[in-house]
């Protein structure tokens, strides 16, 4: 039973998403990779998200990028977007870096409480944009509880976006998700699943 739970509040908040207007999403690509502008376009299209809310920024065309990087050439960028146009959900497209580095020689406050295995300040691109609204209220070194963990209500999280990412080996196979999407919405989603308890 705990596991069927578990599945319903991971599932519950995208479905939610789905049904929202395209006008409450940001659409985020990275300029420098070749397709991904090209992922977030269609998105945009299929959704009806208003073309000022597809941005794109300069990133680094790896997987992985610095926390300063992070911090100036995405968060800050994406924070003052958000500033103009307020969004309740963030669809980050292929090519935009998936992890932000570890940085050792990052010192904060109240660091030194947690257990010396928890300080530490690697982290998903997609979770540290989730938490933008907060403006920095949290120590980046450790685990941040997720606020959407037993809600069944999106409207009652304040403080956070949801993020969702269009990805995959190659810009064809992200942008076939979002046509995909939208054919599972059309006829229902039909086939065998298997789910490893």
């Amino acid at each position: 039973m705990r596991n069927f739970r578990f599945l319903a509040a991971f599932v519950g908040p995208l479905l939610a998403a789905a049904q929202e207007p395209g006008s409450l999403a940001l659409v985020v690509y990275n300029a420098k990779m070749p397709g991904s502008k090209d992922v977030a376009a269609h998105y945009a299209e299929a959704r009806q998200v208003p073309p000022g809310q597809v941005v794109g920024f300069d990133l680094p065309t790896t997987e992985q990028m610095t926390r300063a990087e992070f911090h100036d050439k995405l968060a800050e960028p994406l924070r003052q977007k958000l500033r103009e146009t307020p969004a309740r959900y963030v669809v980050v497209c292929y090519g935009v870096p998936l992890r932000v580095a570890e940085d050792p020689t990052l010192q904060e406050p109240g660091e030194e409480k947690m257990p010396p295995a928890m300080r530490r300040n690697g982290a998903a691109v997609d979770a540290e944009i989730t938490l933008l609204p907060s403006e920095g209220k949290f120590v980046l070194a450790g685990p941040v509880e997720n606020p959407f963990y037993g809600t069944t209500n999106l409207a009652a999280v304040r403080g956070v976006l949801l993020v969702g990412r269009l990805d995959g080996p190659t810009a064809s196979v992200a942008r076939a998700l979002v046509d995909k999407a939208l054919e599972a919405e059309t006829n229902g989603l039909w086939g065998r699943a298997y789910f490893d308890l």
